[in-house]
């Protein structure tokens, strides 16, 4: 009887050690992206100024170019 407790208790063990962590991995929350970041933040209509250097304000699957890019 003792046999089959100490297999229990270790299987049990084994159970705990391998689910737990694959459930916690699986409870991970998305950041939101700059996108959504910035709806949050602003009111729809408000224009911003990109001022780094590097970043473009169009779509980058718009086919017009860029005017103001200096």
């Amino acid at each position: 009887m003792r046999g089959i407790t100490n297999v229990a208790i270790r299987i049990l063990i084994l159970l705990i050690v391998c689910v737990l962590p694959c459930h916690a991995f699986a409870q991970t929350t998305r950041l939101p992206s700059v996108k959504e970041q910035l709806e949050a933040q602003y009111a729809p209509g408000t224009v911003l100024v990109i001022s780094k250097e590097g970043i473009l304000g169009v779509a980058p699957i718009s086919a017009k170019r860029c005017i103001s890019k200096y």
